[in-house]
């Protein structure tokens, strides 16, 4: 059995991009935070009473839900749906559930399974926070996130150095850096008061182009060109 001590937090999805200076972050803050990968939170197949059993809530500060499957996103809401039982029964006082500003897309048009699962998980989160009052829930919705060599958009940016004048100018993102989700997320952990139960955490928009300058700016000191 996992004995989690005061101040601990865990963290499902640690290895991911944003997991990883999650954790980082949190360190810094005071807090300890525990992680686990998808694979070993066996949110999946595992009932809550198996996990129960294996780990101990008692003294556990909070838990934060990053843990996702993109290529099975249907699997999102089973995860997340136990991962609260598992919380909520054990009365862990703040459960963090990431989503994704895709929430916003319009209903008809782009829609995927993996909007389909976050919409459907964020209903989750509301029904978890009235079935379970010792819990403060919330929901973190972060546009793109960049500012950390591990995340996905921070790759790509840089892969599309050499192609910016190919790029339409009317293409553009909404980049946040992954320093302001940190915080975002830390001030919930410190027990901040009248925070909603959804944060959208939104860079500026701007064409892809500039973006992308501005990467290479800072990582040549200001000589890349296009």
């Amino acid at each position: 059995m996992i004995r989690f001590g005061n101040g601990d937090v865990l963290v499902t999805g640690a290895r991911g991009g944003i997991g990883k200076p999650l954790c980082e972050h949190l360190r810094s803050k005071g807090f300890k935070p525990i992680g686990f990968g998808r694979a070993q939170c066996n949110l999946v197949e595992a009932s809550p009473e198996v996990r129960t059993a294996e780990y101990n809530r008692a003294e556990l500060s909070a838990v934060v839900h990053l843990a996702t499957n993109f290529k099975k996103p249907a699997e999102d809401t089973v995860m997340l749906r136990r991962m609260m039982e598992w919380a909520g029964e054990g009365s862990v006082p703040i459960f963090v559930y990431f989503s994704s500003w895709v929430v916003h897309f319009p209903s008809k048009g782009f829609v995927t399974g993996y909007v389909k699962a976050k919409r459907a998980s964020e209903a989750l989160v509301r029904e978890a926070r009235e079935r379970y009052p010792d819990t403060k829930f919330y929901i973190v919705r972060p546009s793109v996130v960049v500012g950390d060599d591990g995340l996905m958009w921070q790759r790509i940016i840089r892969k599309l150095k050499n192609w910016t004048c190919l790029l339409p100018a009317e293409l553009s993102r909404s980049f946040v850096d992954i320093s302001d989700v940190n915080e975002a997320v830390s001030n919930m952990l410190s027990g901040q008061k009248n925070l909603p139960l959804t944060v959208t955490t939104l860079g500026q928009r701007a064409p892809l182009k500039d973006w992308i300058r501005e990467e290479m700016n800072n990582k040549s000191g200001g000589n890349f060109n296009t």
